[in-house]
Parts: structure tokens; C-alpha cells; sequence
């Protein structure tokens, strides 16, 4: 009798500390790709931000060209990431592109980045020979928080091409952010829940600045679960003093 008590017990213990995995997809926040030229024409101050492609490398027609994402984990806040991947779907490429992603600063704006005014990269993640593959990955396990955070991807000797999708992908029709670039994050513990969509950054206050990008996302589809009535509360929420 002792011994089955003694293995019940165990069983219990051994339950109790069992942790499920959860798995989420986070799309980017902003991307954009700058360029220094196209043909003869400079290009070096014009924004790409709402192209619904991310270029990276030396295209004869195009002059070089970088791409930059940023992404924001505030809703994992109170989870342990245990894994996290970032992938973009290759479109086209030429010459075997070696794609470098390196970590950079969030001090840019998807509506204003160009070549003359792009982050410097700093710690470079890794680097991917991009050959006929559909989606292009990295860990980035070690480099992503439950903050918001941004991303280069520049080719190794700027010599050679790569074209994807951003999330500015529309068709029109279901299904376009299969084709965005994304980080698959894997964790585990209780994610910190949001009062709603429109707090971006869990803190229980939603800001004007967020407000107006939840706004910006649903007018514009990069919330296809947001249903027009569950908008029109939050707008009426935010405008009667209901969410701060």
C-alpha cells in the first residue's frame, strides 16, 4: 500500500510540473526595403514601405538593395520562449544568394525609411545560401524578446538577389499571410493577456499611437480576425475613455 501511495504521489509531482508548449505566429509590425538607385535614377531618399515586396542584394536594374523588419512581442509577456524562427517566402532569386540577418535598431518608421536614413546592422544572427527553397529560416531563439525588436537581412557580397513577400501582400483574397515573413515562437507559461487587440504593448492602456495602428492595420487587412463589430467597440471604447 505504502508503495503505490508512494508512486501515486510521484505521479502527481511529476504532472503538476508538466508545462504544455504553446505555438504562435507573429507577423512584422513594419517592413520595408530601401535602395540606393533604380537604372540611372537615384532612389537613395525614396521610401518602399508600402511595396508588397522585401528586396535584398545587387539587381542590375534596381542598384542595391536591403529589407528591415520590426516585430513586437509584448502579448508573450509572462511566457518563457523556449524557440522562436523567423522565415520570409522566397519569390525570386539569382546567383545564390548568401542572406545575412542581423539584429538593428527600432529607430525607423515603415513610412519613412530609406537607403540615406536606414539603421545600422549590429550582431549579425546568421547567414543562408538561398537556393530554390519556398521559405528562408533562421533561429532567432537567442535574439528575440517580449518587446519589439527589428531585423536586417542584407546579401553577403551585395552582388546577388533575392526577392519575397512583405506584409503588404494583398491579393484580396484569404490566405495572402502564408506568404508574409513571420517568427514562429514556441513557449511555454501563461502569455500576458491584453485588455484588447488595440494594446500592443499589454501594459492595460491603450495609447493614441496604438489607437491609430490598430486603426491603420484593420482599415488596411493585417487583422483578418478582427470582426467589424469587435473594431467598432475598441473605437468606441478608445473614444469614450473606456481603455486607459
Amino acid at each position: 500500500m505504502k508503495k503505490q501511495l508512494m508512486l501515486g504521489a510521484l505521479m502527481v509531482v511529476l504532472l503538476s510540473s508538466l508545462v504544455l508548449a504553446e505555438t504562435v505566429r507573429i507577423y512584422p509590425t513594419a517592413d520595408a526595403f530601401v535602395r540606393t538607385k533604380q537604372s540611372n535614377l537615384s532612389e537613395a531618399n525614396t521610401n518602399f514601405g508600402t511595396s508588397p515586396n522585401l528586396n535584398i542584394g545587387f539587381n542590375v536594374n534596381f542598384g542595391t538593395e536591403r529589407s528591415y523588419l520590426k516585430f513586437d512581442l509584448s502579448s508573450l509577456n509572462g511566457a518563457e520562449i523556449t524557440s522562436a524562427t523567423f522565415s520570409f517566402d522566397r519569390l525570386a532569386s539569382q546567383d545564390n544568394p548568401t542572406i545575412n540577418l542581423y539584429t538593428t535598431s527600432n529607430s525607423w518608421n515603415e513610412g519613412t525609411i530609406t537607403w540615406n536614413n536606414k539603421p545600422a546592422e549590429s550582431t549579425l544572427i546568421n547567414s543562408v545560401v538561398v537556393t530554390n527553397q519556398d521559405r528562408v529560416s533562421y533561429d532567432v531563439t537567442s535574439f528575440v524578446n517580449t518587446g519589439q525588436f527589428s531585423f536586417a537581412l542584407i546579401e553577403g557580397g551585395e552582388n546577388a538577389y533575392v526577392t519575397s513577400f512583405s506584409k503588404d501582400l494583398d491579393t484580396g483574397n484569404e490566405g495572402d499571410e502564408v506568404n508574409w515573413p513571420y517568427i514562429n515562437v514556441v513557449y511555454e507559461g501563461d502569455a500576458q493577456q491584453c485588455n484588447t487587440e488595440a494594446d500592443a504593448d499589454c501594459n492595460g492602456d491603450v495609447s493614441l499611437t496604438e489607437y491609430n495602428d490598430f486603426k491603420y492595420g484593420f482599415k488596411n487587412g493585417l487583422l483578418p480576425n478582427i470582426t467589424l463589430t469587435e473594431y467598432n467597440d475598441i473605437k468606441y471604447a478608445f473614444k469614450n475613455g473606456l481603455l486607459n
